[in-house]
Formats: C-alpha cells, sequence, structure tokens
C-alpha cells in the first residue's frame, strides 16, 4: 500500500470515529440541530428488537424528522458507546458498532431502561467538502432491563454550565 492511501484511510477513520462520538454527545443533549446534520439529507434512522423486522420498528427519515426526533424525544439518556468496526469502501462503507444506552421516559432518579445493542450503519463521504456522514443507521436492541438514572446534565464538562467543581 502506498503511504497516501494509508494517510487517507486514518483520517477517513479518525473522521467517522469523531462521528460517532458527535452522534452520542449531540444526542444525549438533545441537540437536534447538530444530530440531524450528521445524516445525508434525506437519509434514514430505524431500531428494531432482535429478531424484529425493521417494517415494525421506529423509522425515522430526513433532518427535519430527525431534528424533532432528537429534541422531542420522551426520553433521556446517555450512550457509552463502542468503537465501529468499520471496512473502508469508496466513498460508502458499512460499519457496526456496539452500545449501550441508559435512559428515562420520566424524571431523573425513576426506573429506567438500559438497552444493549448495536447499530448497523452506512457511512457516505458528502457534500463538497467530501466529510463523512450517515446515510442509514439501524438500531438492533438485543437486551432491555429496568434500571434506575440519576440524570445526565447536557452540555457538562470543564468551563461549561452544569459542571460541579469539588
Amino acid at each position: 500500500m502506498d503511504s497516501e492511501y494509508r494517510i487517507r484511510a486514518m483520517e477517513d477513520r479518525s473522521a467517522i470515529l469523531e462521528l460517532e462520538g458527535h452522534y452520542a454527545r449531540s444526542f444525549d443533549d438533545r441537540d437536534g440541530a447538530t444530530w440531524s446534520s450528521l445524516f445525508t439529507p434525506d437519509r434514514i434512522h430505524r431500531s428494531r428488537d432482535v429478531g424484529q423486522e425493521l417494517s415494525t420498528g421506529t423509522s425515522v427519515q430526513g433532518r427535519k424528522s430527525l431534528h424533532a426526533f432528537c429534541e422531542d424525544a420522551p426520553f433521556t439518556g446517555i450512550h457509552p458507546m463502542h468503537l465501529p468496526q468499520t471496512t473502508l469502501v469508496g466513498n460508502r462503507t458499512p460499519s457496526r458498532v456496539h452500545m449501550e444506552w441508559f435512559g428515562s421516559f420520566v424524571t431523573p432518579g425513576s426506573p429506567s431502561q438500559r438497552l444493549v445493542g448495536y447499530y448497523d450503519i452506512e457511512y457516505a463521504r458528502a457534500g463538497s467538502t467530501a466529510t463523512w456522514q450517515i446515510s442509514d443507521r439501524v438500531t438492533t436492541t438485543s437486551m432491555s432491563e429496568p434500571r434506575t438514572l440519576l440524570g445526565y446534565v447536557p452540555g457538562s464538562g470543564p468551563g461549561r454550565a452544569g459542571t460541579r467543581r469539588m
């Protein structure tokens, strides 16, 4: 392999890792504008349980609908994500990311859910800047169990609102 190809492959993998980090953080922060911008304009986000047909799960298509889905969701939570297993194939590439999601459908401290599963994703190099975006994403839940969630503070971090100083 030539060095130009290897450098491009490393840059692509780094961009996909960054994309997944933005995906989890912006959804957890309920930042619909950022979250929906990670998808190609007309693309889709779907979900299902293991063994369930995609047609019976949730389906959200297009940036406007994705924006509303993120901001208006009747739940809040946090995504601990694993690293994407990606095979780079030109300007479109498949991937799988294993994940957990800890979420609450009411107020923090109330019974909540822990979901374990994975995302099957197709990334596409899009736009004039040739940035990677999500063109298709299917969430498959393999386990769901009740938990107690204490909450997630959107925008927290060093120097941000909501950060606790010790």
